[in-house]
């Protein structure tokens, strides 16, 4: 199985992973420019979600991606069969 077929099983899910850690990357970051003086205790959790969020919109994006990855495969099958058997 090709690693675009495996990533590519949910396109919704994966537009839906990537926007929610992108929104709350968005988020964190936002609260690091806006907010001046972070305190420690807060400093630490939000950088965490700050990556968390990152990994999640970039495993999403992999997803999209793998998804378009699929479809050009699937109609590049579907047109070679289709023009082989014209010959």
């Amino acid at each position: 199985m090709h690693w675009s077929d495996k990533l590519s099983q949910n396109p919704k899910r994966s537009w839906r992973v990537f926007l929610i850690g992108l929104a709350l990357f968005w988020l964190c970051a936002s609260a690091f420019i806006f907010i001046s003086n972070i305190p420690t205790i807060l400093l630490y959790p939000l950088l965490a979600i700050l990556l968390i969020a990152f990994a999640l919109a970039v495993y999403g994006y992999v997803g999209i991606f793998a998804t378009r990855i699929a479809n050009l495969r699937f109609h590049k099958a579907k047109y070679k069969e289709l023009f082989s058997e014209q010959e």
